[in-house]
Formats: C-alpha cells, sequence, structure tokens
C-alpha cells in the first residue's frame, strides 16, 4: 500500500511507486504532487486523485483495473 504518510511531505512534486506490488493506494494530500507513476503495480481500484491539483501526469499502465474510483471515492468528482 503506498502510505498516507506521503502526505506529510507538502512540497513532494514526484513519486515513482513502479514495479512495487502495490495492491492499494489511500488518498493522499499532496498539493504540489505533480507526477504519479504507480505503473507496473496490482492495483485493481485507484482512490480519488482529484483532489491533487497540480497533478499533470498519473500513470496506471500494468495493473489489473476494473474500476478507476475506489467505492469510497465521491461520484461527483469533488
Amino acid at each position: 500500500m503506498l502510505p498516507s504518510a506521503l502526505s506529510a511531505l507538502r512540497g513532494l512534486k514526484f513519486i515513482d511507486a513502479s514495479n512495487n506490488e502495490i495492491d492499494a493506494m489511500e488518498t493522499l494530500d499532496l498539493p504540489a504532487l505533480a507526477e504519479l507513476n504507480l505503473a507496473k503495480n496490482r492495483l485493481k481500484t485507484v482512490p480519488d486523485v482529484m483532489g491533487l491539483r497540480c497533478l499533470a501526469k498519473l500513470t496506471l499502465s500494468d495493473n489489473q483495473l476494473t474500476s478507476l474510483w475506489s467505492r469510497d471515492s465521491p461520484s461527483d468528482g469533488r
């Protein structure tokens, strides 16, 4: 799991968590994050990343995605 403790790193701009067998991801509060690479993991769903206002690139290739958002994410895009 990609830990929510990363949210303490408020100025973080890039995360490359590819090839880590990650099977779940908690919602992150990283206002400066511009790139998030989660390729080649075991993700089935991805929580809402709409709150990541600076996110310009999200890489999810080579996962086991069946749904883009988890059930706990708002359906209206908030």
